[in-house]
Order: C-alpha cells, then structure tokens, then sequence
C-alpha cells in the first residue's frame, strides 16, 4: 500500500468513526464493517484494521510501514476496534 493511500484509508476511517460515534457514543469496528469510499462501494475497513493489529509479522510490517503521525492515528482508530477488554 503507497503512503497516499494508507493517508486516504485513515481518513476515510477518521471521518466514518466520528460519523458513528456521533450516532452511538460507543460504537466499535467490527472485523466485518464495510464502509463507502471513493474507491469502493463496500470497502472491507474493518479487515484493513485488522490486518494491521496484533503480533503476526504481516500486520506488524504494515505497521512499521505507516509513518509516525499514520501510526498515531491508527492507534487512535485501534482504540475503537473490537470488543472492549473490561476492567476487573
């Protein structure tokens, strides 16, 4: 993926959380959200984020690959993925 186009996906990703969260302030992505983009109708967000999460060299590659303002981001975007782990 070229740097343009990890910028345009967290954007797209960006703009759709708030969308949500202004919706339900704690909505989540899931594996299997979809969302619309301009470069498709049903783009697969949700495996984007998690090809990109967790300890498998693939995702940890594609992270190191994103710059430190992308990772930053992404980190916030991570922050709204999945179920929440709840506190003892």
């Amino acid at each position: 993926m070229t740097r343009e186009q990890t910028a345009q996906a967290l954007e797209a990703l960006r703009a759709y959380l708030k969308e949500q969260l202004k919706k339900d302030k704690y909505w989540r992505f899931k594996k299997s959200t979809k969302i619309e983009t301009p470069w498709a109708k049903n783009w697969k967000a949700g495996v984007w984020i998690s090809g990109r999460t967790g300890d498998r060299a693939q995702a940890k590659s594609a992270r190191e690959s994103m710059t430190a303002s992308e990772l930053a981001s992404f980190d916030e975007l991570v922050e709204h993925y999945g179920t929440r782990k709840r506190k003892p």
